[in-house]
């Protein structure tokens, strides 16, 4: 928008200013543009419909709603949680946003989870009307998203780099519970990383590398009850036992990368219905998986879960349970279920909540499933002594 010189001086430079009329002194006054109005009408239905209002005369208040929303408000998305797409509003003028410059956001609630780590925004009406532009989107820092990070009916505002991609923030990404919780993970002992193969793998090697991977993700359990560890999972695996441990242990998805390393690929954990080594001599029975004790911690990424039918009558029927105050960080997550007599992901033995991060996508029946004695859509917050979570729908 440029200042628009009165009529009557036209090509006048420095543009000059409008003066009012002096009659008892001879002067007169300055001859108003027409464009002058035109451009600020322009100005004006822009700024409503890229706010996400309709034009409404009666309404004085839509500059301050339109401002109000912080940039562009696009509504929902459409198209999937990889490819969401935003549909710029085309106010009455006809014009059309040219361009996504450096440092403008964008506002939208998504409408599904994202499936990959490099979903991307589509801007309809971008430049001209009908067409559209893709914008890769990545964290604030400029990492990469993890598979569910975008959680579908979150609000998410978008923020164009410069360089062609958008930064997401919002939503419960680097949210305050989230911030909190994350007390649980910081300085912890200093982590050994073991690498699992459950076919090319061998109990002969050290594990230490990934083409020397260890093959039983039993016994390599069976070893970390009370040492910091993190374990790379270069294939799927079924844990066929319980077992307890007291520090941070960490569980990864990965593929060799041919240098003893690995990359992040998404791998798939399952249990065993009845643990091999239930019951107990007392009588207790309960199905495979990870105790966590006192203050441990239990982080994973690119790990999908999958759970059993029990047997009914078992007197613990969650996987991964807290005992005594444990945390748990889930990021990058699938859950699903053989079927409704599958038991639950998570437990707590209660008078210390655990505390539970978790970004996952629910599979089909896995509704009511993440959460142990919360039913599909309950918050697991209901009850702070038993849960407290980032999650408030399970």
């Amino acid at each position: 928008m440029l200042r628009q010189a009165p009529y009557d001086q036209i090509g006048v430079t420095p543009t000059p200013k409008y003066t009012n009329a002096d009659p008892l002194n001879g002067v007169k006054g300055s001859i108003p543009n027409a464009e002058t109005f035109n451009q600020l009408q322009y100005e004006a239905e822009s700024l409503v419909a890229m706010g996400g209002l309709a034009a409404d005369g009666t309404n004085l208040f839509q500059w301050t709603q339109a401002m109000s929303r912080g940039g562009i408000w696009a509504g929902s998305l459409t198209g999937t949680g990889d490819l969401a797409v935003a549909t710029l509003a085309i106010p009455n003028s006809g014009l059309i946003l040219p361009a996504l410059l450096q440092g403008m956001r964008l506002a939208a609630v998504a409408s599904a989870a994202n499936t990959t780590t490099s979903p991307k925004l589509r801007l309809m009406n971008l430049g001209s009307a009908g067409l559209y532009q893709d914008f890769p989107i990545l964290r604030e820092d400029g990492s990469a998203l993890l598979v569910g990070d975008i959680v579908a009916g979150r609000r998410y505002r978008f923020e164009a780099d410069g360089a062609g991609n958008v930064l997401i923030s919002g939503g419960g990404l680097g949210s305050a519970t989230t911030a909190n919780l994350n007390a649980y993970f910081l300085n912890r002992p200093a982590q050994q990383q073991l690498f699992v193969h459950p076919t090319s793998g061998s109990e002969g090697n050290d594990g230490l590398t990934s083409q020397t991977p260890r093959k039983d993700i039993d016994a390599v359990l069976d070893q970390q009850q009370n040492v910091g560890t993190a374990i790379v999972l270069l294939g799927d695996v079924k844990i066929n036992r319980r077992r307890n441990f007291f520090g941070a242990l960490s569980m990864y998805g990965g593929t060799p990368d041919g240098n003893g390393g690995w990359t992040a690929t998404n791998r798939q954990v399952s249990f065993k219905a009845v643990a091999d080594n239930s019951p107990l001599n007392d009588g207790t029975s309960f199905t495979a998986g990870l105790w966590i004790l006192g203050s441990a911690s239990f982080t994973t990424n690119y790990l999908g879960f999958s759970l059993p039918i029990q047997p009914a009558g078992l007197t613990f029927a969650d996987h991964i349970r807290s005992d005594n105050g444990g945390a748990v960080l889930i990021r990058g997550a699938s859950l699903n279920v053989d079927g409704a007599g599958a038991g639950s992901l998570l437990g707590n033995n209660g008078g210390i909540p655990l505390r539970a991060i978790v970004t996952i996508g629910l599979g089909s029946g896995a509704a009511g499933h993440l959460f142990l004695g919360i039913a599909a859509g309950g918050n697991p917050n209901t009850n702070p002594l038993q849960y407290q979570s980032n999650v408030t729908s399970g």
